[in-house]
C-alpha cells in the first residue's frame, strides 16, 4: 500500500509540474507599446518577425487591426498560434512570402494576407 500512495504523489506532482508550465505561455503582441522591447516581461514587439524570434512553443502572437508588412518569408518551426483581430481588421502584407510553416501544431487564424508571391507555404 504504501508503494501504491508513493506512486499517486508522484503523479500528482507530474500533474503540477505540467500544469505550471503550461500556464508559462506568454501572448505576444503586435503592435506592441510603442518600446519595442519584445520581452517576457513586457511582450510589446513591433513586428510579427520581432514577437515570432522571441516566442516558444505554446505561446501565442497576437496581431492586432492595422496592416503589417512581411519583409522577408518568416519560417514557422514553433508550434505556438498566430492571431488577428478579424480578417476584416487585419492584413498582413509580405513582399514575397509570408510564413513558411516547418512543423505541426501551429495555429493562424482571423487575419487576411494581401499581395506577396504567397500568404503560407507548407512544407
Amino acid at each position: 500500500m504504501y508503494r501504491t500512495r508513493g506512486s499517486q504523489f508522484v503523479f500528482a506532482c507530474g500533474f503540477v509540474a505540467l500544469t505550471a508550465s503550461a500556464a508559462a505561455a506568454t501572448t505576444w503582441n503586435v503592435p506592441g507599446d510603442g518600446s519595442g522591447t519584445c520581452t517576457i516581461v513586457s511582450p510589446n514587439c513591433n513586428t510579427i518577425l520581432a514577437a515570432y524570434t522571441a516566442s516558444v512553443n505554446g505561446d501565442t502572437i497576437q496581431v492586432g487591426a492595422g496592416v503589417f508588412p512581411v519583409t522577408a518569408q518568416i519560417n514557422l518551426l514553433k508550434q505556438l498560434t498566430i492571431v488577428g483581430a478579424g480578417p476584416a481588421s487585419t492584413t498582413i502584407t509580405p513582399t514575397t512570402a509570408g510564413f513558411s510553416v516547418r512543423t505541426s501544431g501551429i495555429v493562424i487564424r482571423d487575419l487576411r494576407f494581401q499581395g506577396g508571391t504567397t500568404a503560407i507555404n507548407f512544407q
